[in-house]
Protein backbone atom coordinates (compact mmCIF):
# COMPACT_ATOMS: atom_id res chain seq x y z
CA UNK A 1 0.00 0.00 0.00
CA UNK A 2 1.35 3.36 -0.97
CA UNK A 3 3.99 1.75 -3.20
CA UNK A 4 4.10 1.31 -6.95
CA UNK A 5 0.86 0.86 -8.80
CA UNK A 6 0.40 -1.73 -11.56
CA UNK A 7 1.53 0.62 -14.34
CA UNK A 8 4.70 1.58 -12.44
CA UNK A 9 5.55 -2.10 -11.96
CA UNK A 10 4.95 -2.92 -15.62
CA UNK A 11 6.95 0.09 -16.82
CA UNK A 12 9.90 -0.96 -14.68
CA UNK A 13 9.64 -4.55 -15.90
CA UNK A 14 9.41 -3.44 -19.55
CA UNK A 15 12.70 -1.57 -19.08
CA UNK A 16 14.22 -4.84 -17.87
CA UNK A 17 12.81 -6.73 -20.88
CA UNK A 18 14.17 -4.11 -23.32
CA UNK A 19 17.60 -4.51 -21.77
CA UNK A 20 17.41 -8.29 -22.21
CA UNK A 21 16.19 -7.89 -25.81
CA UNK A 22 19.20 -5.72 -26.64
CA UNK A 23 21.73 -8.36 -25.54
CA UNK A 24 22.75 -11.59 -27.28
CA UNK A 25 21.55 -13.72 -24.35
CA UNK A 26 20.18 -17.17 -25.02
CA UNK A 27 18.69 -17.72 -21.57
CA UNK A 28 18.08 -15.41 -18.61
CA UNK A 29 16.85 -16.29 -15.12
CA UNK A 30 15.19 -13.57 -13.08
CA UNK A 31 13.94 -13.91 -9.53
CA UNK A 32 11.13 -11.82 -8.07
CA UNK A 33 8.14 -11.92 -5.77
CA UNK A 34 4.73 -13.33 -6.70
CA UNK A 35 3.16 -9.88 -7.10
CA UNK A 36 5.55 -8.97 -9.91
CA UNK A 37 5.17 -12.38 -11.54
CA UNK A 38 1.39 -11.97 -11.53
CA UNK A 39 1.61 -8.45 -13.00
CA UNK A 40 4.03 -9.63 -15.70
CA UNK A 41 1.86 -12.58 -16.71
CA UNK A 42 -1.23 -10.37 -16.91
CA UNK A 43 0.72 -7.91 -19.06
CA UNK A 44 2.17 -10.55 -21.41
CA UNK A 45 -1.19 -12.25 -22.02
CA UNK A 46 -3.06 -8.92 -22.09
CA UNK A 47 -5.25 -9.84 -19.13
CA UNK A 48 -6.72 -7.47 -16.60
CA UNK A 49 -4.62 -7.46 -13.43
CA UNK A 50 -6.69 -9.07 -10.70
CA UNK A 51 -4.91 -10.43 -7.61
CA UNK A 52 -7.91 -12.56 -6.73
CA UNK A 53 -8.39 -13.92 -10.26
CA UNK A 54 -4.77 -14.75 -11.09
CA UNK A 55 -3.08 -16.93 -8.52
CA UNK A 56 0.68 -17.10 -8.52
CA UNK A 57 2.18 -18.56 -5.36
CA UNK A 58 5.66 -17.66 -4.19
CA UNK A 59 8.43 -19.82 -5.70
CA UNK A 60 6.34 -20.70 -8.75
CA UNK A 61 8.18 -20.63 -12.05
CA UNK A 62 7.04 -18.96 -15.26
CA UNK A 63 8.78 -19.21 -18.61
CA UNK A 64 8.62 -16.41 -21.16
CA UNK A 65 9.99 -16.51 -24.69
CA UNK A 66 10.84 -13.58 -26.95
CA UNK A 67 10.31 -14.26 -30.66
CA UNK A 68 12.06 -11.10 -31.83
CA UNK A 69 8.88 -9.04 -31.75
CA UNK A 70 6.87 -9.96 -28.67
CA UNK A 71 7.00 -11.99 -25.49
CA UNK A 72 4.96 -15.18 -25.05
CA UNK A 73 4.06 -17.07 -21.91
CA UNK A 74 5.20 -20.70 -22.24
CA UNK A 75 4.88 -22.02 -18.68
CA UNK A 76 2.73 -20.77 -15.81
CA UNK A 77 3.00 -21.80 -12.13
CA UNK A 78 5.48 -24.60 -12.71
CA UNK A 79 6.45 -26.06 -9.37
CA UNK A 80 3.26 -25.06 -7.61
CA UNK A 81 1.80 -28.53 -8.16
CA UNK A 82 4.89 -30.34 -6.90
CA UNK A 83 5.06 -28.53 -3.62
CA UNK A 84 7.24 -25.55 -4.49
CA UNK A 85 5.37 -22.50 -3.31
CA UNK A 86 2.31 -24.56 -2.39
CA UNK A 87 0.09 -22.94 0.17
Amino acid sequence: YGGEDFNDVINRFEEFLREIESKPYENVAAFCHAGLITAVVCHVVSAVFDRDGVNCPNCAIIVLEFDGEKWRLLVWNYGAKIGLGAE
